[in-house]
């Protein structure tokens, strides 16, 4: 038995062969300037047409006008943040300054809700969930307060002496 890897005269020559190089009776590796569709040259024998140059735009790329669903926001793309919300959450920690605002917080906390009941895309459910406590809570505490001012004011009336 022969060495595949021996010289032409049958005698092992001890080398082996560069990487790469294909043993006896095995069909040679296309090379990058052979006719395989590697370096421009139709391969006759596959019939395949050859590559674009490096650096030449690709049949196949995409077009310069089209759009990623990313960038439209439209299915599949990135949730977009409900901004009731957000107000909601705003207008309810400025309750602690102004009174008032949480009022505004309340109802702006449940059209939020409504908003992401309605769209499941949508993300801020738990701002809006926080922007009700926090202004159920302030609301809870400023009526609380009103009527610990009437009791004490009703105490100190009743106990004055005329």
């Amino acid at each position: 038995m022969t060495n595949p890897y021996g010289s032409e005269d049958g005698q092992s020559s001890g080398q082996q062969p560069p990487y790469g190089a294909p043993g006896y009776g095995q069909p040679a590796a296309p090379s990058y300037g052979s006719s395989s569709g590697y370096g421009g040259v139709q391969d006759a024998a596959h019939g395949a047409p050859p590559a674009p140059p490096y650096g030449a735009p690709s049949p196949y790329a995409a077009s310069p006008y089209a759009t990623t669903p990313y960038a439209s926001g439209g299915y599949g793309g990135q949730p977009q943040q409900n901004q009731m919300a957000l107000i909601a959450l705003v207008c309810s920690l400025a309750g602690l300054v102004t009174g008032l605002s949480v009022f505004a917080g309340i109802v702006c906390g449940h059209i939020a809700l409504s908003q992401l009941r309605q769209n499941p895309q949508q993300t801020g459910r738990g701002m809006a969930v926080a922007a009700l406590w926090v202004g159920y809570g302030l609301l809870a505490l400023g009526i609380a307060a009103v009527v610990a001012y009437i009791a004490i004011f009703a105490a100190v009336v009743s106990s004055s002496s005329y």
